[in-house]
């Protein structure tokens, strides 16, 4: 009987036996160390996705707006600027400084966001074609008096890279700041001024860090 319970208590010691302190910091570190070099990179893979959604929209605007002006001779605008013509009567985006927020569709008057527009300056011809951008990512378009020139810059909210396109060039433009990631109000301090006398981005300022200009992709 005595020898029965002492085998019975070798047993339950056995199965009651687990992890070493030694072993369980082991096995923390090593948890540890796969997480210090995983998060960063799933990050950064985040962001270069939103930062591509952006780049997408950028391309996808500048086709939209080459397409307006080959049915009207004008170029289409979502902010208001003084002395540009934006037929609010056409839909637009729903006034002044409105972003062209994604993703709006289908495109009609009474969606903010969903139409770039513009008149004709000489037969006063009111033009308008849709436009979205992707699902959080955000656009502003401006042109030059008269609607003949224009500038148009995409960023994702969770993006940090700004890119832009304009009527003066083939070239597609970006500049980046870490500090813009999460920030939705970053863009309306990345578009550069429009005048007739500076209508491109070549040279602008566009807030970037540590390359504070636009910058050929």
């Amino acid at each position: 009987m005595f020898k029965a319970m002492h085998q019975l208590r070798e047993k339950v010691s056995r199965g009651e036996r687990g992890f070493t302190l030694v072993e369980l910091l082991i096995v923390v570190a090593i948890i540890g160390i796969l997480a210090a070099i995983a998060i960063p990179q799933f990050a950064a893979y985040r962001i270069r996705s939103y930062n591509a959604s952006a780049s997408s929209d950028c391309r996808n605007m500048r086709t939209a707006e080459e397409s307006l002006f080959a049915d009207n001779q004008f170029y289409g605008v979502s902010v208001a600027l003084p002395g540009t013509t934006l037929a609010a009567a056409a839909g637009s985006v729903g006034g002044a400084g409105a972003l062209v927020l994604g993703p709006a569709s289908p495109a009609t008057a009474a969606a903010a966001g969903s139409l770039l527009t513009g008149t004709n300056p000489v037969t006063a011809a009111i033009g308008a074609i849709g436009i979205s951008a992707s699902n959080g990512s955000n656009m502003q378009v401006n042109t030059t008096v008269g609607n003949a020139s224009y500038l148009g810059v995409c960023r994702h909210e969770l993006g940090d890279t700004a890119y832009g396109g304009d009527s003066d060039s083939t070239a597609f433009y970006f500049v980046r700041n870490a500090t813009w990631a999460n920030t939705l109000n970053a863009l309306s301090a990345t578009v550069p001024p429009v005048t007739a006398a500076a209508d491109d981005f070549n040279g602008a300022a566009g807030g970037g860090a540590p390359t504070a200009n636009w910058t050929v992709q």
